[in-house]
């Protein structure tokens, strides 16, 4: 197989810059902003904060990092990893006195001893630990938090509630290990606006009482949990990655493939764009995203000339992805995870002005989910090269 034009298999970068392995002298670097902080999961496995405009390779899946970008969030859990006993924010309820919590009681996931012990007593009576918030009538919602029992088989609910004990949404329950494992919730707000974080020991699943650890609540309105965002006394808000289109790359072949492999694991955003184009949307072809919610249900092939709108799809519910849009005399083939999914034989790509590649569409629409490889061809690459590379 004939090497790329441009590859970019997250390995080394540094602060707004993130290097592509291709071509060597530089130019198909990517130039990279966040104005906020941010948390990745570093090589040893730890929840580790990175500084403004420093991009993330995050190790979340194996030794193999992924470059990690994501859109805004907001955890609006207030001391989310601290302060558990403060009744101000943090309140226990139904039966508080069952209830025994102690801070900074263990390593937490970060490395820190920040991990809070949280003691269960059954007397016969459900307890709860909860923080309310305010949110929004008709919006999706997701709690996070890390928990770890004390030897496992504890049994914790989680769900969306207010002060009074009343839930919205579905109640999730877990049966803990002895490991430290983030668990989700998601919620679509349905009967009220003051609503928050609510952890519920249950005497039924626990007959002798529990002990559990807990570090890094999140609520935020999402429908997946995104990268961890600690707060203090106020809710947070991480910026959104964005990465410049590369414009030093001659992308005028007639005959190319524009490959990328990603994990769109705990990430799933509408309109998730990865193209080439002419600097802006008028002129591209592009990857694209439509989600349920749930599982990216479609991936789309896009090309756009001079406002003229065409498109192939091809439905997946993989959230491990390797896609290659390939020019072809007749139009454009995509290939995913192996199998030649759709073809557009209208006519062959004029690629006569193309001038950017990267993370976007050409405009506004960026790319949200963990890249793993990219690469651009100026050559056609055969079917079986193409089958083996996304396969």
């Amino acid at each position: 197989m004939i090497n790329p034009k441009l590859a970019l298999i997250p390995s080394a970068y540094k602060a707004s810059k993130i290097y592509s392995v291709l071509p060597a002298n530089g130019d198909g670097d990517f130039a990279f902003t966040r104005s906020s902080t941010a948390t990745r999961i570093n090589k040893d496995g730890l929840v580790e904060e990175v500084a403004v405009n420093i991009p993330r390779l995050d190790y979340t899946n194996g030794n193999c990092p992924e470059l990690l970008l994501e859109r805004t969030s907001t955890n609006q859990c207030v001391y989310s990893q601290s302060n558990f006993n403060d009744q101000v924010n943090w309140l226990k309820f139904l039966a508080p006195n069952n209830l025994t919590i102690t801070e900074d009681d263990i390593i937490s996931p970060d490395g820190t001893l920040s991990g809070a012990k949280i003691e269960y007593i059954n007397n016969g009576q459900d307890a709860v630990f909860t923080q309310n918030t305010t949110v929004v009538n008709g919006e999706d919602y997701v709690l996070s938090i890390w928990l770890k029992g004390e030897q496992g088989g504890e049994v914790v609910k989680m769900r969306l509630s207010n002060n009074s004990g009343g839930s919205s949404g579905t109640t999730d329950t877990f049966t803990l290990t002895d490991e430290w494992v983030r668990y989700e919730t998601g919620i679509k707000v349905a009967d009220a606006t003051d609503r928050g974080f609510q952890l519920r020991m249950e005497q039924v699943g626990n007959p002798l009482g529990a002990t559990f650890y807990a570090w890094g609540s999140q609520l935020e309105k999402n429908t997946f949990a995104s990268s961890y965002i600690p707060t203090e006394a106020t809710a947070i808000t991480r910026a959104v990655d964005i990465v410049t289109d590369n414009s030093n790359i001659d992308l005028t072949s007639p005959k190319f493939v524009l490959y990328t492999e990603l994990n769109m694991e705990g990430n799933l955003q509408e309109n998730a764009r990865i193209s080439i184009n002419n600097g802006d949307d008028d002129n591209t072809i592009r990857m694209t995203t439509l989600t349920d919610g749930i599982t990216i249900s479609q991936f789309i092939g896009e090309s756009i000339v001079s406002g003229s709108f065409f498109k192939i799809e091809y439905s997946t519910y993989s959230r491990m992805l390797k896609i290659a849009i390939v020019s072809t005399d007749l139009g454009y083939d995509i290939y995913v995870n192996g199998v030649l999914a759709s073809s557009r034989t209208q006519g062959a790509i004029d690629s006569s002005s193309y001038t950017h590649i990267g993370f976007t569409d050409g405009d506004v629409d960026n790319f949200a989910g963990r890249v793993k490889d990219f690469r651009y061809y100026d050559e056609q690459l055969t079917e079986a090269e193409l089958i083996e590379l996304t396969n």
